[in-house]
């Protein structure tokens, strides 16, 4: 307009923007042109999807159709009609300055990297701020202080740190690729930190994939826009807390191992052993897990270090009374005092342990006479009733028994699993040491006899 408020141009726009669409960042849904001096009217209508789609055309009572088609850039190269003939083509240098057409006569103002272009100031607009091709730098100060990693980003006027082939800004504050480089220096560098605390050098390394691969969706996700850009900064929370709940297993999970430190054996030293887990509910497989407890940790740390290893999930008596032909069992299961007061024995045979259902026991009186393995040394991470007055120890014969009479905690179990790692990589040498320890350490697991 000029100083008396009229304006210097014959024709008004209007947009109507959607700021909460899928992509991401506000897009124009329709926008009407009116001629001031005749009062005709043209509207604009565009289909929206993870980019532009379409845009309708009306104008003089005319309805025409034009679709678009995009390069790896996200810039349209082609415009087609509704039977898919080509209608025009368009080719830019890497800042985006048109090559071959003219872009105030183009049918669409959405070419260079899929965004506005304003040909009457020959900028294009990208929401916080004017682009202007012709200089490859924005027309105001970005409002983005900047990232302390990425010097470039202080710059404040230069587009997509001088790299526009690899990359885009449709916020007008940041590259794309500078969102996803931040995003996953952040999460990387914090699950690096998380992770080093819960499990040393290796935790650090666990941690530092952990968050490069959670930092690297996230921002993949508000770029593409699957997320709004305004819920960005929430999905960065949410991916670190994630990322640090998984780097965190990572971490109990190499500090446990290292500190049971199954070592490597030949074939001829390797051992015979079965690992047996018994039903449990939801919470508490999710508790072993992330404990570092669980049973695939065991079987993969044992496997690893050459020994032949047999895994079953909740067997029948038969099958239990077979697998203890192994020089070693792990048992992973409720005792059989968790349902019935003074029962012997171990929650298995098929059951699941959930309110309402009749339970099934593997007894102390069940295999009394059936098992002969004068090797047999089973480790039972099992709360109460598995051990009490060794009797369960005193039926199956065993050489060893590693376990507890009533209540057991988590740390009870890998206390139980750690000497049972001992005793085998003593090769049941160390059994006078464990006994000691145990003692000591005064949390009532025994080794029997």
């Amino acid at each position: 307009a000029d100083a008396d408020g009229n304006p210097e141009t014959s024709k008004l726009t209007t947009y109507l923007n959607d700021p909460l669409n899928i992509t991401g960042y506000s897009q124009v849904l329709k926008q009407v042109e009116t001629d001031l001096e005749t009062g005709e009217q043209a509207n604009i209508t565009y289909i929206i999807g993870h980019s532009k789609i379409a845009q309708i055309v009306v104008k003089n009572g005319t309805e025409q159709e034009y679709y678009f088609t995009f390069d790896g850039h996200g810039s349209t190269r082609v415009l087609t009609d509704l039977t898919g003939a080509i209608v025009e083509l368009y080719s830019f240098d890497a800042y985006g300055n048109a090559i071959g057409f003219n872009p105030a006569e183009a049918l669409t103002e959405f070419l260079y990297s899929g965004e506005q272009f304003d040909s009457k100031i020959g900028q294009q607009y990208l929401r916080a701020r004017y682009y202007d091709p012709a200089t490859g730098r924005f027309n105001r100060l970005d409002p983005f202080f900047g990232n302390l990693s990425d010097p470039q980003s202080f710059h404040k006027y230069l587009y997509t740190h001088g790299d526009p082939v690899n990359s885009v800004d449709p916020s007008g504050k940041m590259s794309a690729m500078a969102t996803v480089c931040v995003t996953v220096t952040v999460c990387t560098g914090v699950g690096a930190l998380v992770g080093g605390i819960m499990g040393g050098w290796k935790g650090a390394g666990y941690g530092a994939t952990g968050g490069f691969f959670v930092g690297l969706g996230i921002a993949i996700a508000g770029t593409l826009g699957v997320a709004s850009a305004s819920s960005l900064p929430l999905l960065y929370g949410v991916g670190l807390v994630m990322g640090g709940l998984g780097i965190w297993s990572y971490g109990i999970y190499d500090t446990i191992f290292s500190s049971w430190g199954v070592k490597p054996v030949s074939a001829n030293n390797a051992k015979n052993i079965a690992v047996i887990e018994g039903s449990m509910n939801v919470v508490e497989y999710a508790g072993t897990y992330y404990s570092g407890m669980s049973t695939s940790y065991l079987v993969s740390a044992l496997r690893s270090a050459g020994h032949n290893v047999t895994y079953k999930l909740n067997p029948d008596e038969e099958t239990f009374i077979n697998l203890c032909k192994n020089e070693y069992v792990f048992i992973f299961s409720h005792g059989g005092s968790d349902i019935v007061s003074e029962q012997t024995g171990f929650l298995l045979g098929g059951t699941q342990f959930e309110p309402g259902t009749k339970p099934a026991f593997i007894t102390d009186k069940e295999i009394m006479g059936k098992i002969d393995n004068p090797n047999l040394v089973i480790v039972a991470g099992a709360c109460s009733g598995a051990a009490q007055d060794n009797k369960f120890a005193q039926a199956a014969k065993t050489k060893y028994y590693i376990g507890k009479s009533g209540a057991i905690s988590i740390q009870d179990s890998v206390s139980i699993l750690q000497y049972g790692i001992e005793l085998l990589n003593s090769d049941g040498q160390d059994v006078s040491k464990i006994k000691e320890k145990a003692n000591k350490a005064g949390h009532g697991v025994t080794v029997y006899p």
